[in-house]
């Protein structure tokens, strides 16, 4: 006995040259099955079910961002170098004014690069990019501010604390300290901020972190673009 075909595995060309061939005459409850199949799986639906395979894959960027947010910072630690070479002094990681100020510079990166090209070098390498989450089009210079706006605000708290509190002279634990209590409070709320974006990230149907919604804006693959 022959066995008879499983066209719902079949192809919408697959479907279409198995019409073409098959003797409907002979095998009308076939012929019948193959018709029903062509009159749902249309160009028109395949072209569907391929927007949704492509919408569903440009949003998982999270890995992507994670490795393009390693290369960048690459990037920086060097500049930061060069820049201490060039002005004749040591870049020290225990030095907290330095840190703040390296803080300051890598914001003003990720404000220009996003805000003008919609990508750091980073995101360049991982094929990916911030856009607008409404139109998907290039975001503005304000958005990219706002995305980078928290980061910015605990990079520039701490230059000011180091600048003009004298922090150095506050390092005791003491909780009755005002000046060291709010360091301690920045110190930890910009590490909270730090480790919630990528579980915001990991945990949105569109990979957006905490800095994309207060931006507006959605990394997608840009390779699929």
């Amino acid at each position: 006995m022959n066995q008879v075909p499983d066209f719902y595995s079949y192809t919408y060309d697959e479907l279409i040259d198995a019409k073409n061939k098959i003797d409907k005459d002979s095998n009308p409850e076939q012929y019948r099955e193959i018709v029903h199949l062509l009159s749902i799986h249309t160009p028109e639906s395949l072209k569907v079910a391929k927007v949704e395979a492509y919408n569903e894959q440009k949003y998982q960027t999270l890995w992507r961002r994670l490795g393009a947010l390693f290369v960048d910072y690459l990037l920086l630690v060097g500049l930061f170098n060069l820049q201490a070479l060039a002005l004749g002094i040591e870049f020290d990681w225990g030095n907290k004014l330095l840190m703040a100020w390296a803080g300051i510079e890598s914001s003003i990166y990720f404000v220009l690069m996003h805000g003008v090209l919609g990508k750091t070098l980073g995101k360049w390498l991982f094929r990916v990019q911030v856009v607008d989450v409404v139109s998907e089009a290039k975001i503005s210079l304000w958005q990219s501010l706002l995305r980078e706006s928290v980061f910015l605000f605990f990079s520039v708290s701490s230059l000011l604390m180091f600048l003009f509190m004298d922090i150095d002279n506050h390092k005791v634990w003491d909780l009755t300290d005002p000046i060291f209590t709010s360091n301690l409070i920045l110190g930890l709320l910009s590490a909270g901020w730090t480790i919630a974006n990528p579980i915001t990230a990991a945990c949105s149907n569109k990979a957006r972190a905490l800095h994309d919604w207060i931006g507006t804006t959605v990394v997608v693959r840009s390779d699929l673009r």
